[in-house]
């Protein structure tokens, strides 16, 4: 982008109602042409990118994530895997969520479960430990103050937002709503530095959120042989002079059909003073037809047991008995 060219400054009006971009060009260019500006044709891959998740989302469909986070700090390295299942059902509004942190100390596996069950703005919650091993369920509606919900329970994986998140959104007890891209890249975000193409064909890209005390950068490159799709992403933080890397994160899609799907994550977090946190994620698509009709299903005493069985995975499975669901949640 021209913004590199100290004579030359770009302002960007982006109208929504109607995806087309107006630029207006100021400066001092007498006797100079101006480099050619990227910042149209990055414009046009996001909103492919966000449209081509939307598309997805509409849809019923499912996802089977599974990897690993590894804790290094001063006194030593924590490693376990993580089991990360969503299912959605847009034309019956149902949710599901879950997610599970797996040990195998001397042996013997370890999972800690939570899952969350949305049906129509109603969420009812379920947490699965040793020490509890039949299902709790909570419940909470619209209506619930969000700090009365327990984070832990209720974060959705949405690996679409995930993509060009910082690293530390994928710890189970952050924050990660839902319409973080799109957020991002037309709502208030950062601002765009600059966009060029490298020899590859990629573009690569800046963005930065200035505050009182602090700066934050962003570099995203979207890859050109994954559709333009963002893959490689940087955070760093800028304070008193000095720039640090934040979080750093790799992403690989596949097309499957017309769609483009991120395929696998990988994260590190740099906590100041404090370490560092390592994930990945390997993600698993269904989409359509391939999702079985009722695999979200209320009266089910396992939820996540359909789920399972659609992936032929062999996690441990607790809380058969005859759960007691709200009255407005039962099944006529």
């Amino acid at each position: 982008m021209a913004i590199r060219s100290q004579w030359l400054h770009t302002v960007i009006v982006l109208v929504l109602s109607n995806p087309a971009f107006v630029f207006a060009v100021d400066g001092d260019a007498s006797n100079k042409v101006p480099p050619e500006d990227h910042t149209g044709i990055l414009y046009d891959k996001i909103i492919d990118y966000l449209d081509g998740m939307n598309v997805v989302q509409e849809q019923r469909y499912c996802v089977l994530a599974k990897g690993s986070r590894t804790k290094t700090t001063d006194n030593g390295i924590q490693e376990c895997h993580l089991i990360r299942l969503l299912a959605v059902e847009p034309n019956r509004k149902l949710r599901l969520i879950a997610s599970a942190f797996v040990w195998e100390p001397f042996g013997k596996r370890t999972e800690v479960w939570s899952q969350a069950l949305v049906n129509n703005g109603i969420t009812t919650l379920r947490k699965t430990t040793p020490s509890l091993p039949d299902n709790f369920d909570e419940k909470y509606n619209k209506t619930t103050p969000k700090d009365e919900i327990p984070e832990v329970l209720v974060n959705s994986m949405t690996p679409f937002d995930d993509v060009v998140r910082m690293a530390h959104g994928m710890e189970e007890n952050s924050t990660r709503e839902s319409g973080l891209a799109e957020k991002m890249f037309l709502h208030g975000g950062p601002s765009l530095v600059s966009a060029d193409f490298d020899k590859q064909g990629d573009i690569f890209s800046i963005w930065r959120n200035s505050s009182v005390d602090y700066t934050v950068s962003t570099e995203i490159t979207f890859a050109k042989r994954q559709g333009y799709r963002p893959t490689k992403v940087r955070y760093y933080i800028s304070k008193d002079g000095k720039s640090s890397l934040l979080s750093d994160s790799l992403a690989t899609w596949t097309k499957v059909g017309e769609h483009w799907l991120p395929l696998k994550q990988l994260a590190t977090w740099l906590k100041p003073k404090a370490g560092e946190n390592h994930y990945e994620l390997n993600y698993s698509w269904k989409l359509e037809d391939e999702v079985p009709e009722g695999l979200i299903r209320l009266d089910n005493p396992d939820w996540r047991e359909p789920f399972r069985l659609l992936y032929n995975e062999d996690w441990i499975r607790r809380g058969r008995g005859i759960i007691r669901l709200p009255e407005e949640l039962q099944l006529p």
